[in-house]
């Protein structure tokens, strides 16, 4: 599977949880794709409606999750509504996602030390935080521009 994706179709939004850096959606269906734990960069949430037909560009970042697994994380950079093409800065994404990888990975380290006595779950978070701080965007993928 491409980490960056181009689906076009009727958007049908999933709850949303809302942020500073942007917005989580549970679930979006755009045409017959349907994705899990999409994060929209803040730029473009305001040009998402549900029911509206456009074409999206995400980049799919596999993100660790305690105790060895990982989940997918969809991330919205780029929208086509009525001709034309919205692109968020990149950059600012990247600065995002560091930030939160960074302070996640610090908090599981910090539970990791605190919990360390408790036959090894400690070191299973430190592990866990070690595997957050090497998840990266595809940020050369995102600069290009949509085709």
């Amino acid at each position: 599977m491409s980490k960056i994706e181009k689906l076009s179709g009727r958007l049908a939004l999933g709850p949303v949880e809302a942020g500073k850096s942007g917005e989580f959606y549970d679930f979006m269906r755009v045409g017959a794709a349907h994705l899990k734990r999409v994060k929209v960069i803040a730029e473009l949430a305001t040009l998402l409606r549900d029911g509206q037909h456009c074409t999206v560009w995400v980049a799919r970042v596999k993100v660790p999750t305690p105790l060895f697994f990982s989940t997918e994380t969809a991330i919205l950079y780029a929208i086509e509504v009525d001709g034309t093409v919205y692109k968020a800065a990149v950059e600012e994404a990247r600065r995002n996602w560091n930030v939160s990888r960074a302070w996640n990975a610090v908090m599981l380290g910090v539970v990791g030390l605190l919990t360390l006595p408790l036959a090894g779950i400690g070191l299973l978070l430190w592990i866990n935080a070690a595997r957050l701080a090497g998840s990266a965007l595809p940020i050369e993928e995102m600069r290009g521009e949509p085709s």
